[in-house]
Parts: C-alpha cells; sequence; structure tokens
C-alpha cells in the first residue's frame, strides 16, 4: 500500500485508509479457512486480488477462478500477471472506457484466459450536487 494511505483520512474515520486496512486485512491463514469453509458449503471460493502478491497467495490455494474488479482492469500489469495463471477470470468493467476495456481483453487473450467481461447498466448523472462529493478525498497535487 502507498506511504501517502497513512496520510489519508476519512471523513467518516478517524483512522488513516492504511490503519483501516491494516485492521482490516485477513492474513494468509484466515483467508485459507475461509475458502475452505466456502467450499466445505459447496461453493465457489471467489476473491479479487489487488496486487501479485495478493494473487499469487490465492494461486498457492489453488482457487479454481479469479476475480478482477473494475478498479484493477486497468492495471495492467496485474491483469498480465493473473492471466498467466491460464484460469478462468471474471472481469468487471466499471466506468472503464472501451479503450481500457479493449486493452484489457487483448491481454486475456494473448494468455488464453477464459474471461467473461462483466458491465454495469449504471445510471451516471451530470447533476451531481457537490454537497454529496467529497472532493478532497484525492489530491493530485
Amino acid at each position: 500500500m502507498s506511504k501517502d494511505a497513512k496520510n489519508i483520512v476519512p471523513g467518516n474515520s478517524d483512522k488513516s485508509i492504511y490503519e483501516i486496512m491494516k485492521e482490516s486485512a485477513l492474513s494468509e491463514s484466515d483467508e485459507l479457512e475461509l475458502m475452505k469453509y466456502t467450499e466445505s458449503l459447496n461453493m465457489e471460493y471467489l476473491s479479487t486480488p489487488f496486487s501479485r502478491a495478493a494473487a499469487d497467495r490465492l494461486q498457492k490455494f489453488g482457487v479454481n477462478a479469479f476475480k478482477i474488479g473494475s478498479g484493477e482492469m486497468n492495471n495492467y500489469p496485474l491483469l498480465e500477471h493473473v492471466a498467466k495463471f491460464g484460469k478462468p477470470m471474471i472481469v468487471s468493467t466499471g466506468m472503464n472506457s472501451l479503450t481500457s476495456i479493449k486493452k484489457a481483453v487483448a491481454i486475456l487473450e494473448k494468455y488464453k484466459s477464459p474471461f467473461c467481461i462483466i458491465t454495469y447498466n449504471k445510471f451516471v448523472s451530470n447533476k451531481t450536487r457537490t454537497s454529496t462529493v467529497r472532493c478532497n478525498a484525492r489530491d493530485d497535487g
């Protein structure tokens, strides 16, 4: 996680994003236990890796497929890393551009990874009230 995360405090918390993520993260043994429990219910364990290390952990666990969230769909190094495993992938597009989606598909096809692209039928308003948006959560400085 970025060192900057230690300095970002969401408006609904007195803790930094870093602290929240650290407290919320599953240990490797906890995640493996969760996977085994899920499978004991005859369900498929599916997890979204947000880093190559997390993808490697899931591969080590022997997951049957990967889920790539829309926020990671244009993280091409991660997408390529996961695609090299050759396992099925569910990839969410979210609000990614068609250009980004095409690039992601090209990576998946390059490695012959079976995949499913999930698109969302979201209503996006161009009339969002500024009072409902927390603009100071991002600092492009």
